[in-house]
């Protein structure tokens, strides 16, 4: 190690054996304390997804917040129905899918190499797979696979095997010239707006990198880091993500602070008197819960549970625990996860199938909504869910899914005397369907899939959901899918929005954005955006 090296591996090592000076006292703990009570109430029956799933999961069990036995095994019973039914395959090409499950799993004491019959960390043994994903995938397959302290798994089928060393190095070899990283800078997919740092990848490179900060590259990559974090940061104490001040950005930052034992306090991180931590409580609202930004004042459940889990890093940091990811700490409790998931459950009258012909994943959906009213068959009593949709149809079960009325008629002359108008006029009103024409509606026109996700984030907005996504963080969410560049420019925050939230899950390659929407995936979608808005499907 030169003299320069051991000179920065002295500064960084001084920095995390300082003793951090927090003072939230008592109100933070307060405040965690709302905000777990809050998920709970939330999110009544978790279950396996990046919203309503292993975020909440980790941010409970991380905070230690008082939760009963029964709730951590909804999860794993609905995690382990959900791995079986996929067979083990949570998507072919989000390998953050593995990641996130095998944290929360971590959290919980429970193997994850164990789940309904699956290894859910062979995945990330697949380095070429894995690093396709932008930086995502090396950050969160070292954070997943140091969790535990988990040796890397042997993966027969990856073109190149996966190490520590190989993630580690990735990470240090995209860093950018301005010391921070973003999601595909430095790599094969680069464009030119990830010449520019991002917050959010540059506090979780540094979260993960910290298990390897003796060695010198990485204390000195670090350093960098730090200071580039540092000049991002906001008059308010907060972190901005497309020039929008969020909760999601500056949890980060706070996250990788505590991680490393650096105080908030520290003065490169306190503008105008502000906290990254004082920036994030500005977020909270009174029940608990925490709004996106400043420009969406309703509450975010992504944003509340990335919220308690970044004040549990805090709060783990003030209290001298291990840190967030550092998971050493918890009991492992043997066994697999896929015990109760694997028997079969009676049908009750309720849960019986509305339709023969449906099943699978989408009969849960079809069943719940065709038993309040908001769907029907066809005139052979099925239900057809390979069916295609139309406008006329889309707009009638958006209407009755959320209540919405007519006060007048729409501005159309193509549906005045169409069975359907009540329907169109009540969508219409309600801001989420548009004419195709001022005075064409086309309601016998078909629904692609693009138009779907576009209808269901603007009644997800009426709901006083949080849609707003910029164009860097849509096209994170896109990129997954090879056939991403088909997509309409119109629809690229509707369909980054269905994705990120589970609305519109995809488990191929393609999104297929063109594609005349299915009856049974509207159905799911429209199911999934009621779940999301805490409203109950019921006749």
């Amino acid at each position: 190690m030169g003299k320069m090296g051991r000179l920065l591996l002295v500064l960084v090592l001084s920095a995390v054996m300082a003793v951090p000076s927090f003072g939230a006292g008592a109100s933070l703990e307060t405040q965690m304390a709302k905000t777990a009570a809050y998920l709970q109430q939330t999110v009544t029956k978790p279950t396996y997804g990046s919203v309503g799933g292993e975020w909440t999961i980790l941010a409970l069990a991380r905070s230690q917040a008082p939760v009963e036995e029964s709730y951590w095994e909804t999860y794993e019973a609905n995690l382990a129905a959900e791995v079986k039914e996929k067979k083990g395959v949570l998507h072919g090409k989000k390998y953050t899918e593995y990641s996130r499950v095998v944290l929360a799993l971590t959290a919980l004491g429970k193997d994850p190499t164990q789940v309904a019959g699956y290894h859910l960390l062979t995945p990330l043994g697949d380095y070429e797979k894995t690093i396709w994903q932008g930086m995502n995938g090396p950050i969160w397959a070292l954070l997943a696979l140091d969790s535990g302290q988990y040796p890397v798994p042997e993966n027969k089928e990856a073109k190149t095997q996966a190490t520590r060393e190989l993630y580690v190095e990735r990470i240090l070899s995209c860093q950018l010239e301005d010391g921070g990283w973003s999601l595909f800078g430095g790599t094969e997919s680069q464009t030119e707006a990830d010449r520019l740092s991002d917050a959010d990848i540059t506090a979780m490179a540094l979260q993960a990198l910290w298990p390897y900060r003796g060695e010198a590259a990485v204390a000195a990559a670090a350093e960098k880091g730090w200071m580039a974090l540092s000049k991002m940061q906001g008059t308010d104490g907060s972190f901005s993500t497309g020039g929008i001040s969020n909760v999601e950005s500056t949890v980060q930052v706070l996250v990788a602070l505590s991680t490393w034992g650096i105080s908030v306090e520290d003065s490169r991180f306190v503008k105008d008197g502000q906290t990254v931590l004082d920036a994030l409580l500005s977020f909270a609202n009174d029940d608990g819960s925490f709004v996106h930004s400043e420009t969406k004042k309703g509450a975010d459940l992504m944003a509340t549970e990335q919220a308690l889990y970044g004040m549990a890093a805090f709060w783990r940091a003030q209290q001298q625990m291990t840190p967030l990811y550092d998971m050493s700490d918890v009991k492992k409790e043997s066994g697999s996860v896929n015990e109760e998931a694997s028997k079969e459950t009676p049908l009750t009258e309720e849960m019986k199938p509305a339709f023969l012909d449906v099943t699978g994943e989408e009969e849960t959906a079809v069943t719940a909504l065709a038993k309040a009213g908001i769907i029907g068959g066809m005139e052979d009593g099925l239900y057809h869910p390979e069916g295609t949709l139309t406008r006329a149809q889309m707009a009638t079960v958006l209407a009755k899914a959320f209540q919405w009325e007519a006060k007048g008629n729409a501005p159309f002359t193509d549906c005045q005397s169409h069975w359907a108008a009540s329907y169109i006029a009540a969508s219409f009103e309600a801001g989420v369907l548009a004419g195709r024409t001022e005075t064409a509606f086309d309601p016998e026109g078909i629904i692609t899939r693009e138009e779907a996700a576009v209808l269901l984030s603007r009644a997800a907005a009426k709901q006083g959901l949080d849609v707003e996504r910029s164009q860097a963080q849509a096209r994170n969410s896109l990129s997954l899918f090879e056939d991403y560049g088909q997509a309409s420019a119109w629809a690229w925050s509707g369909l980054s929005y269905c994705l990120d939230t589970g609305i519109l899950k995809e488990d191929s390659m393609r999104l297929e954005p063109k594609a005349a929407l299915s009856r049974g995936e509207m159905a799911q979608m429209v199911y999934r955006l009621m779940e999301a808005n805490n409203q109950e499907v019921k006749g």
